[in-house]
């Protein structure tokens, strides 16, 4: 399974996908209350925020799967993703409603990953058993499940990087520094965009296009209505 092109670009992309907002969650709250400045409730109402426009965006990009195709769809979401994010997190502190807005925003694109990486995956099943004759999908979506678990645990290094440098969140942003807040800020703005773009790049060059499955799927139906 792990030499199959299609498995793997898969498993990149839903590891990077997984390591984004996953840093994102980890980080909102040291973020928003040293450099942006406000209070613990605050944040917990931009990560709602952020989350819940992940569940109002799906049916777009379940939509734009079908026009376009579930990679390309999935790869315009992640770019979508790292812009929007970017512009959330360079919104100056001190604008509650402003920020508010800019954190939805940057959340519509959020379920993409979660919904089309499996419907992907379930595709990819499709075509390991048009190869090999053998149904392999539960096995597929099990490791697909292993790597968003290692994605998550991945996003808890930037604890240990902020810890290396000094910062604590018991400290005021004086007392942590402007070198341990420059870290905060780059670990918080600049990683997650970047692994979001990153996933975009590996969904390039997708080996399993609509038509191959669509054709695959047709050849497998015939074959099996062969053997009955």
């Amino acid at each position: 399974l792990f030499k199959s092109k299609t498995v793997q670009k898969l498993l990149w992309a839903d590891l990077l996908l997984g390591i984004a907002p996953g840093i994102t969650g980890s980080l909102l709250f040291f973020f928003f209350g040293q450099i942006k400045g406000y209070d613990h409730a605050q944040a917990s109402l931009f990560m709602l925020a952020y989350f819940m426009a992940g569940l109002i965006g799906a049916p777009f990009w379940a939509w734009l799967a079908v026009k376009i195709g579930k990679d390309k769809a999935l790869a315009i979401a992640s770019l979508i993703f790292a812009a929007f994010y970017l512009g959330a997190t360079l919104v100056p502190g001190g604008n509650f409603m402003v920020t508010l807005i800019a954190m939805f925003i940057a959340g519509l694109p959020y379920a993409a990953g979660l919904f089309l990486l499996r419907a992907m995956m379930a595709d990819a099943g499709d075509e390991v058993r048009y190869e090999t004759g053998v149904d392999r999908t539960g096995l597929m979506f099990s490791i697909l499940a292993a790597t968003t678990k290692v994605g998550h645990v991945l996003a808890l290094i930037p604890y240990m990087i902020l810890q290396a440098v000094g910062f604590s969140p018991l400290r005021s942003p004086e007392q942590n520094g402007d070198f341990a807040l420059l870290m905060l800020q780059i670990l918080f703005i600049a990683l997650p965009a970047l692994l979001l773009a990153a996933s975009a790049l590996v969904l390039r060059n997708y080996p399993l296009t609509p038509a191959r499955h669509d054709q695959m799927r047709a050849e497998m139906a015939q074959r099996d209505a062969g053997t009955v």
